[in-house]
């Protein structure tokens, strides 16, 4: 239903008229200006490359076997046999000292081949290599190993197999290395359940333990003191008091069994979340394509918490201003650049022709896309919301193109700002670039923004642009030069027309008359006079003050 028309006096109405004006410059002094909003969106949790373990777990609900898990990740791997092996784990590089316990009879044995045996308590080594227990004093050569009896050795926890203390040789001798030599399945009892909870389906958990075992014995060191860390940098590992017996239950259905490819044991490398797909390990890493570590389609991830991260919004200004130079102050585009399995390689941030390429680590690190130094997204998604400048004035009823930026976002929509609230005008059609062309036919001033679901989460206000509509307004004079004549739409009775001629100062104000209910208006003058002529109509507040065409009267 068309709102009545208001009907108040001139003066009246260029009082409101600026009120008005004020009252908009306030509100879209408020908006962000430029009209953009970039939705940064990430997904999946680790490196990419390999098996997807929330993928894993998917598929074990949806009933794989472990060898299908594998299968799937890991391209033309064969499962086989491996010599049993034994794991040496780095537990503590350098400590001053190292106090080695057992709640049972214990024994240390040292690099002469002498052995002691120890009461239950604690022993404590010095970096000379002297063991205090059970009030005894003994200096000894290293190595020293420790060994449990009835019960496990312990240090900070109790632990399987034994603790090799040696010398660091990086510190002078005068601090001590920590090492529990371990068989490769014990190793596994304290590593499975560390890397994937234990509740999980029982074929997730083998499929975790096949793939840990071909890692351990492709990850080793294979010299030196050690083999292995206790921490991301190889596997996490947690000894005795982490084991579960889900955990043991897959070590011990699948035990020796490790990943084969081409008579060599795989590089079985794993991690979280992969948000839909995989990455080959060129992508991700320099170096060779690996042919078992191809990029592979992962929708089963979907179950775990990062297969999707919470959405980023920044306006062009926080952006330009997170990334900082060389990039521009207020960017109001950012195209990724993807490699083969799908991820950004490069993001392209610019306005107009100035454009800045930054790294996927340079976007994480500046726009804090990370929790913390080892909780970040594996990939993300920028997303772009880009109203293009809006014509000064329109006519009322004219076509208008709406233009703008709409990629990588799902289902925007255009919307307008009527009565104090927001309405969608029509949902947004982009092409591949992501960009759109909408033609309205405006009826009155009003307020437009880009919107979408991902958006409406979000308490962030959205950049909007004020598109200002001018009534359409004809003018026409008698030949005598004496009457004028025209029309007003939207027709609006009672609406201002004032007549004006061009001087040597400008346009100078003459007659006024009003807008009849046919829309149209007449206005008589009593003498002819030479010179060029328009009218200025004045509706009300939906609208800006319409002008006509100057017309002319000869001489």
């Amino acid at each position: 239903m068309r709102t009545p028309p208001i009907s108040v006096n001139p003066v009246a109405r260029t009082i409101l008229a600026t009120l008005v004006a004020l009252v908009l410059a306030a509100v879209l002094a408020a908006v962000a200006g430029a009209g953009t909003v970039f939705v940064i969106e990430g997904r999946g949790w680790g490196h990419g490359v390999g098996m997807s373990q929330y993928g894993a777990y998917g598929l074990a609900l949806q009933g794989a076997t472990y060898e299908q898990i594998l299968a799937t990740y890991y391209t033309g791997t064969y499962l086989a046999p491996a010599p049993p092996k034994a794991v040496r784990v780095l537990l503590k590089p350098a400590e001053p000292e190292a106090r080695v316990s057992s709640t049972a009879l214990f024994t240390v044995s040292d690099g002469t081949g002498k052995q002691i045996d120890l009461p239950p308590g604690v022993a404590t080594v010095s970096p000379d290599f002297v063991v205090s227990a059970g009030g005894a004093v003994v200096d000894l050569t290293p190595p020293l190993r420790f060994e449990g009896g009835a019960a496990p050795i312990e240090f900070g926890r109790p632990y399987r197999g034994s603790l090799v203390l040696t010398p660091n040789l990086l510190q002078s001798g005068k601090l001590i290395r920590v090492v529990n030599q371990v068989s490769l399945e014990e190793y596994l009892y304290g590593v499975v359940p560390r890397e994937m909870p234990s509740w999980w389906p029982l074929e997730a958990l083998k499929a975790q333990a096949v793939a840990a075992r071909s890692y351990a014995l492709t990850a080793r060191r294979g010299q030196g003191y050690f083999d292995v860390y206790a921490d991301v940098r190889s596997q996490v590992y947690g000894g005795i008091l982490n084991e579960t017996p889900q955990a043991s239950a897959a070590v011990d259905a699948t035990a020796g069994q490790v990943l084969m490819f081409n008579g060599q044991v795989a590089s079985t490398f794993y991690f979280s979340t992969s948000g839909g797909r995989t990455a080959a390990n060129e992508d991700v890493w320099t170096g060779q394509p690996i042919p078992y570590l191809r990029s592979v389609e992962d929708p089963t991830d979907s179950e775990s918490p990062y297969h999707r991260w919470q959405p980023v919004f920044l306006s062009s200004r926080e952006l330009g201003s997170r990334l900082g130079a060389p990039a521009p102050s207020a960017p109001r585009d950012a195209t990724a650049v993807r490699n083969a399995s799908g991820r950004v390689e490069l993001l392209v941030v610019g306005r107009g022709v100035k454009e800045a390429p930054f790294s996927p680590e340079e976007v994480r690190d500046r726009l804090g896309l990370c929790e913390s130094s080892w909780r970040c997204p594996a990939d993300f998604n920028v997303g772009v919301l880009s109203l293009a400048a809006l014509k000064e004035t329109a006519l009322f009823g004219e076509d208008l193109q709406v233009t703008g930026l709409a990629r990588g976002i799902e289902s925007p929509v255009l919307e307008r700002r009527i009565n104090g609230s927001w309405e969608q005008v029509e949902a947004v059609e982009v092409d591949e670039d992501g960009r759109f062309s909408v033609t309205l036919h405006p009826s009155e001033s009003m307020m437009l923004r880009l919107n979408a679901p991902v958006l409406r989460s979000s308490d962030r206000r959205l950049p909007a642009a004020f598109l200002r509509v001018a009534p359409r307004t004809t003018l026409k004079v008698h030949p005598r030069g004496r009457v004028f004549r025209g029309r007003v739409e939207p027709k609006s009775v009672g609406a201002s027309v004032r007549l004006e001629r061009l001087g040597r100062k400008g346009w100078r104000a003459l007659d006024t008359t009003t807008v009849r209910e046919s829309g149209a208006f007449i206005i008589k003058r009593a003498k002819r006079r030479p010179g060029q002529y328009r009218v200025v109509v004045s509706i009300d507040v939906r609208f800006e003050t319409g002008v006509s065409s100057p017309v002319t009267v000869p001489r």
